[in-house]
């Protein structure tokens, strides 16, 4: 399974977005179409979004980099998915065809996915404040954010653990204490984690919204956008989740909180 991440240079280009909205996302659309015709990508997980292939979308990503200042070395695709990562989506119930994302944990190499779906599901305005939106991600390094919250979590979880468990083998209870002790103290422990990482997750998101807010015309556009996603997921993710009914316990936060803020920015 051949993954097409192809770096998406940083170039000297102005007035690169279209005046007609509708116009310009066909255009994404048709040149999306157009690629996928003129190669043999029919089974491929993603394609790449540079100057050469989809050229609009790719002006889009760039004139916001360079409003944002962004100088990270950015990774473009259009996830497409196959066979494989389908049957991965509706194990785990998340369809990366029908989101967009920023991963990475160096400048020098980020990735900036937009799921195939989005292209026809989305406005352009939509789509544009999505991508504001994940670039917001990529500005403050939030996946490596994310990752050294992990790890510093596990590592303190770890040896919070172990002293735990000295402690309950100093004193002279049964066995079957000193078991439901440490039983108890893994189960407070994995809830408080999970807790901080989904708090530091959602504020990463808050962040995101603030920050895109600041090079989109329209900030309803981004609660919409967000909005439509959530639905197309809500059958596998979104609905199906703990986490959406227990807003603690979730990554993103809700709708009508992310709206509250963005109002007063």
């Amino acid at each position: 399974m051949k993954k097409l991440f192809l770096f998406l240079a940083i170039s000297y280009f102005t007035n690169i977005v279209s005046s007609d909205n509708s116009e310009t996302l066909r255009q994404i659309q048709s040149e999306y179409q157009s690629l996928l015709t003129s190669q043999d990508l029919s089974k491929a997980e993603a394609v790449q979004v540079n100057q050469t292939y989809n050229p609009t979308l790719c002006n889009v990503i760039i004139n916001l980099m360079q409003k944002m200042e962004i100088k990270a070395n950015i990774f473009a695709v259009i996830f497409k998915g196959n066979e494989a990562t389908k049957k991965t989506s509706e194990r785990f119930g998340a369809d990366m065809r029908l989101n967009a994302f920023a991963n990475g944990l160096s400048e020098n190499a980020m990735i900036l996915s937009i799921g195939e779906e989005l292209l026809t599901k989305l406005t352009f305005e939509e789509l544009h404040a999505i991508i504001a939106h994940e670039l917001g991600h990529i500005k403050f390094m939030h996946p490596k954010k994310k990752f050294y919250n992990l790890i510093g979590t596990n590592l303190i979880d770890c040896f919070a653990g172990l002293a735990v468990g000295l402690l309950a083998n100093k004193y002279e209870v049964s066995m079957a204490k000193k078991i439901g002790l440490v039983a108890l103290y893994s189960l407070s422990a994995s809830t408080i984690s999970i807790l901080r990482l989904m708090s530091v997750s959602r504020s990463c998101e808050f962040e995101a919204d603030a920050f895109a807010a600041k090079f989109i015309p329209n900030k309803k556009d981004l609660i919409t956008g967000v909005a439509k996603i959530e639905r197309m997921c809500s059958d596998n993710y979104y609905k199906s989740s703990l986490a959406r009914l227990f807003n603690k316990f979730s990554t993103h936060p809700l709708i009508v909180d992310r709206e509250t803020k963005l109002q007063i920015i």
